[in-house]
């Protein structure tokens, strides 16, 4: 039974390992365009600050945003670009860019614009393997 658990947890570490550096490859392009701040996409990766209430309703809403761009932007890179997936990533940009701005954080002065989000350890490529067909 403690191989079972260990062998879960190790599990679930390199799955949320390899989560964390994928949303911060897709969001690195939104903080460069401005939609969201480098502190907020380093948060949005993180399993355990997006799924903590702690930050407040708002900040919760905003992480959750962030990360269902940044799986809507892995997913047309993987499956392809369609119409109603473009407009879908355009419209959560926009959300993700108005929930940024009234983040308590930003809004307190504890965010300050212009940080550019660090690269994810190691460098990894930017574009996953092709799926198998």
């Amino acid at each position: 039974m403690t191989i079972g658990i260990l062998w879960f947890g190790v599990t679930a570490w390199i799955c949320l390992h390899h989560e964390n550096r994928w949303i911060r490859i897709q969001l690195s392009g939104e903080v460069e365009r401005g939609v969201l701040f480098a502190e907020q996409a380093l948060a949005a990766a993180d399993f355990w600050k997006r799924s903590s209430w702690f930050g407040g309703r708002g900040r919760h809403r905003l992480l959750h945003e962030a990360t269902e761009l940044a799986y809507q932007k892995q997913k047309s890179e993987r499956m392809g670009e369609d119409s109603d997936r473009v407009e879908r990533i355009a419209s959560l940009r926009e959300r993700v860019r108005n929930l940024s701005r009234a983040d308590p954080l930003v809004t307190s002065g504890s965010i300050r614009p212009g940080r550019p989000l660090p690269p994810p350890l190691p460098p990894t490529r930017r574009t996953p393997p092709p799926l198998p067909r």
